[in-house]
């Protein structure tokens, strides 16, 4: 309007000034209207899909926590069948140790039997007696584990306590003074290395008992087990007088020796005074 005053195609007049002014006026107020009804809408609308957003989260929730409980109880359900499973198969496999236990005690009473009616110091009864001290060391894993929580290993030094006491009062005699020394680490062994590990402990002990202290009142003889980095080294040890090539090939020597490559382990014959025999082998089989 100014423009067209000023090249003077309008002639100035103050109605007309009113006139364009209020238009203006009008036309701002107008497009601010409009303006503020699209900020409202765009608001509205933005609270809506708020809201849309809040109630599909919370559905979405509800969703998820009816899944949690139908996991959490589909979780209990598996896990208490499990549980009875695991319960039934320990007592099946406990029953299984007893009933082995059991059979062994049964062969070695009957050993038993037959050592009774044998000369004193036949071979006959020497190798009755020893081979009643193998099937009664196996016969103690099994004993120990049916009475462990835990069905995959054993206490070693229970183990080799009891079976020191066992082949002391076999194999010594009254007017004997013979003592086992026994320094075990406390290591847990499962079943398919400890079994081979007891026959060989027990072959060396009996060996020791009945060769090393030939004219011997008194005497001792010392196992050791100990855990190095996986590794365990069983020795066994005494302070007698007898020769080692009483005992060195016999058929406990060989057993001895085949026992030690089930292991994979390795046999070592380290004599200071008396005898020493050093066996190590891995903590698992391979």
């Amino acid at each position: 309007m100014f423009s067209i005053r000023r090249f003077g195609i309008l002639a100035p007049n103050p109605f007309v000034n009113y006139t364009f002014m209020a238009g203006s006026v009008a036309e701002t107020m107008i497009l601010s209207f409009a303006l503020a009804h699209q900020i409202n809408w765009l608001r509205e609308q933005k609270e809506l899909a708020q809201d849309q957003l809040i109630q599909q989260i919370s559905d979405h929730n509800v969703s998820l926590e009816q899944m949690k409980v139908k996991l959490e109880e589909t979780v209990k359900v598996r896990t208490a069948k499990l549980r009875t499973s695991l319960t039934e198969k320990d007592m099946l496999l406990k029953e299984v140790h007893h009933r082995v236990k059991n059979n062994l005690a049964v062969i070695a009473s009957l050993l038993g039997f037959q050592i009774l009616r044998e000369e004193e110091n036949s071979p006959v009864r020497q190798a009755l007696r020893a081979g009643q001290s193998r099937i009664q060391s196996m016969a103690l894993v099994h004993e120990l584990l049916c009475a462990n929580e835990n069905l995959m290993g054993i206490d070693v030094r229970d183990y080799f306590n009891q079976l020191s006491h066992h082949l002391r009062t076999s194999f010594t005699r009254l007017d004997q003074q013979i003592e086992i020394d026994c320094q075990i680490d406390e290591l847990v062994l499962p079943m398919d290395v400890l079994v081979p590990c007891g026959l060989i402990a027990t072959e060396l002990i009996t060996n020791s008992l009945k060769h090393a202290f030939n004219g011997c009142s008194a005497g001792c003889v010392r196992v050791s087990l100990k855990e190095n980095h996986g590794r365990v080294e069983l020795m066994v040890s005494d302070d007698g007088c007898g020769s080692l090539e009483e005992y060195g090939e016999n058929l406990g020597m060989r057993f001895v020796r085949m026992m030690t490559e089930q292991l994979n382990g390795t046999l070592e014959l380290c004599c200071q005074q008396g005898s020493c025999w050093r066996v190590s082998f891995s903590m698992q089989r391979s």
